[in-house]
């Protein structure tokens, strides 16, 4: 098949090309439309499978929101010289998005959409504008592709109600997966680590993770916090951790490459992620494959994945208390610790491994190029 994969913003490169290598390596020609891309390693390797176009663009509502929001220019003249069999298309929040849906539709492409995760939280306002455009445009979008993917059961059901009975045939639950060789346990832990990787936005709830750590630190004065990643959050919660005593304790180390994600990860005993809402983040299938035991917040999406107290522990939202309290269950108990670990890596194994994942999106794209619907209405 010849894939053409629609991203307006790559964030993480890396993990991008590692998903489009995997793809390329079951036969089919890639092409890549790009609105804009941070952190691109220079370093990676793509084949002659591979074609990126980084699409010419506009960039007015990214300087009004101050987030990158992309709105391609001359998309048709492109997607048809590029004549691809299928067209896939990365979040139903973006503008440009919505162009490459209609153009598919327009020419007769069949096209796929990826859920990820229903809405980011990003204050009052931007929440009212996300909601209004849920319920209008990313509404015509659920409605013109001819397949939708969705992370997780609960990402499914709030896209059933929006597109209706006729289009519900559309929705498949295929989650992210994870490169099991790469990320996987080290033979010795370090018992006193404690991770944290992602984007340093509000939704992912890191306040509360350094309120936590003030209060493991009064029981375990030898826990290190690393945080990887960057984002418009980080100098409040670094002023956040000089206030809290914590910059001893507490290490931002920015963006990291892949290699040096996956042996940090190998090495680390417990991975928290304190989100306030989440999709299916990589972020704790990749702790999960490497033996750290995830102390997750319970909510839609995480709780899909994490099994309380078989494979991980959940906590409420927004509770400094019940995530430090079940962060020092795990240091308490190493036996409890190690069982969590294995039932970890096992469950990643089982269902996240990118090989299963990749011959289910495999099944979607000859199912509706076959097939197309993109005539349901």
């Amino acid at each position: 098949m010849n894939i053409l994969y629609v991203w307006p913003y790559w964030y993480y490169s890396q993990v991008a090309l590692e998903f489009l290598q995997m793809i390329a390596k079951r036969g089919h020609r890639i092409d890549v439309l790009l609105g804009e891309c941070k952190y691109f390693s220079t370093n990676a390797v793509l084949t002659d499978s591979i074609n990126i176009h980084f699409v010419s663009k506009w960039d007015f509502i990214s300087k009004i929101i101050g987030t990158p929001y992309p709105i391609f220019r001359n998309i048709t003249s492109l997607i048809r010289r590029i004549d691809p069999d299928i067209i896939h298309v990365n979040s139903h929040l973006f503008l440009s998005n919505y162009q490459v849906i209609r153009v598919a539709k327009s020419i007769g492409i069949p096209s796929v959409m990826t859920v990820h995760g229903i809405m980011a939280e990003r204050g009052l306002i931007m929440n009212i504008m996300q909601s209004f455009y849920l319920r209008t445009l990313s509404k015509k979008i659920f409605k013109e592709v001819s397949a939708i993917i969705c992370l997780t059961k609960s990402d499914a059901k709030v896209i059933a109600k929006i597109v209706g009975n006729n289009n519900r045939m559309k929705i498949n639950i295929i989650p992210n997966g994870i490169d099991i060789e790469r990320f996987k346990p080290s033979l010795i832990k370090d018992p006193n680590l404690i991770v944290w990787t992602g984007r340093l936005v509000p939704e992912k709830g890191l306040i509360y993770a350094l309120k936590a750590m003030r209060k493991i630190i009064e029981e375990h004065n030898n826990v290190k916090l690393v945080l990887v990643g960057e984002g418009p959050l980080k100098n409040t919660l670094m002023r956040l951790t000089n206030k809290l005593g914590l910059a001893k304790r507490v290490v931002f180390t920015g963006m990291l490459d892949r290699m040096k994600i996956a042996k940090l990860l190998s090495k680390t005993s417990i991975f928290i992620f304190p989100s306030l809402r989440e999709g299916l983040p990589l972020s704790i299938l990749e702790a999960m494959s490497s033996g750290a035991v995830v102390v997750a917040s319970n909510v839609s999406g995480l709780k899909e994945v994490i099994i309380n107290k078989y494979n991980g522990l959940l906590v409420p939202p927004k509770n400094p208390q019940a995530l430090a309290d079940a962060v020092i269950t795990l240091l308490d108990d190493e036996n409890f610790r190690k069982k969590l670990s294995k039932n970890a890596r096992q469950t990643i194994i089982e269902k996240y491994d990118w090989n299963k994942i990749i011959s289910k999106l495999e099944e979607v794209y000859k199912k509706i190029i076959k097939h197309p619907m993109n005539n349901v209405s």
